[in-house]
């Protein structure tokens, strides 16, 4: 995993770790095999691939999950379909503005995946322009950085 430059990196590092302890804290989550960075940008947000052992099943199923993290609320991916790491972000941005949209009608967040954040006026507007900001610059410039290779 390389940034743009050693700063960058190091934030990335440090997101690295943050995904991880994110799935560590999931209740079914009985270890994490083998983790990559898929594409973010330092500080903002990054994700990354992890193979999981499930707490459910004998044997531990394993199961391949992205983790997107950065500056706003944590989440999980299962990667089955998601393959690459912008669409996984774009994935995120999608199920966390159902979110946003629920808490803003006061509706049913049960059927929102959970962003682990109080649905207040105050984080639903926070997360609402990180949303825009990473669909609007972010993902646009991971695209560039993609197509330069």
């Amino acid at each position: 995993m390389a940034g743009e430059d050693d700063e960058e990196t190091e934030l990335l590092a440090a997101m690295g770790r943050e995904a991880l302890a994110y799935l560590e804290r999931q209740p079914w989550c009985a270890s994490v095999a083998d983790g990559h960075f898929g594409a973010g940008i330092g500080g903002a947000v990054a994700a990354f691939l992890f193979q999981v052992a499930m707490r459910h099943g004998e044997p531990p199923a394993t199961e391949w999950l992205w983790v997107v993290c950065g500056d706003l609320p944590p989440m999980y991916l299962v990667a089955d379909a998601l393959h690459d790491p912008v669409d996984v972000i774009r994935a995120y941005c999608d199920l966390a503005s159902d979110w946003v949209n629920a808490a803003r009608r006061g509706g049913d967040l049960t059927t929102a995946f959970p962003v682990g954040v109080e649905p207040t006026a105050e984080h639903v507007s926070m997360l609402a322009s990180r949303i825009a900001f990473v669909r609007g610059e972010i993902i646009p410039e991971l695209e560039a950085r993609a197509a330069m290779g």
